[in-house]
């Protein structure tokens, strides 16, 4: 499960940043905006979280993916890279676009995963309080900060690559955000309890070997 927590909170995979990927990673999305125009502008009005486009991890046919999210986005421009294991994506909905990733297991969508940035009041409007946060106490290059929220017997979560002396506040950007179907993220290691927004030391100075019970 960790090697799980890992590999999501990475920074955007190198097959993203191939091609356009480059492009649409130089054109942050403009988030001053409403709820609404968010959710429309990243296509997550189209379903409830951990749903995303119409797509259920756990469920949805891998090989439909593609078509499911032309089927439930008013997408402008879009761009699928398919391989065995994962399809990378880029897509415009509204005039900002955007990339991500979606990963195979059994024949179906295992993990989604949507690389922009979005607000964290925004998901809390959606999901309510996260259920834990985990820290990556063991990088040596940079901070990372994960939000998880479980829901229906799935997970959605979001990342951030953080500075310890900012301060956490409702209008700071996750880097990014996914619904999955592995479970569990706040029984690992490094896991705590979700303390409202704070200055990022508070949780970094809280025991990161705690565990969730």
């Amino acid at each position: 499960m960790l090697n799980v927590m890992i590999r999501l909170a990475l920074a955007v995979l190198p097959a993203c940043l191939l091609g356009t990927g480059l492009l649409l990673m130089s054109r942050p999305l403009n988030t001053s905006a409403t709820g609404d125009v968010i959710g429309l502008r990243l296509g997550l009005t189209a379903c409830a979280l951990p749903c995303w486009a119409g797509i259920v991890p756990g469920e949805t046919p891998f090989e439909q993916a593609p078509q499911t999210i032309a089927d439930h986005l008013a997408i402008t421009q879009n761009r699928f890279t398919v391989s065995s294991s994962h399809i990378n994506y880029w897509l415009t909905i509204t005039d900002e676009p955007f990339s991500g990733l979606i990963d195979y297991e059994r024949g179906v969508v295992s993990d989604i995963r949507i690389n922009a940035p979005v607000p964290m009041w925004y998901l809390m409007a959606l999901l309510g309080p996260p259920d834990c946060v985990w820290i990556d106490a063991l990088s040596s290059q940079e901070d990372i900060i994960g939000v998880y929220w479980e829901r229906d017997g799935l997970s959605t979560g979001a990342i951030l690559n953080f500075d310890k002396g900012a301060a956490w506040q409702p209008d700071t950007l996750m880097d990014s955000v996914w619904a999955s179907t592995q479970v569990g993220f706040c029984d690992e290691v490094g896991a705590l309890r979700w303390r409202g927004f704070a200055p990022f030391w508070r949780y970094w100075e809280q025991n990161s070997a705690a565990i969730i019970h």
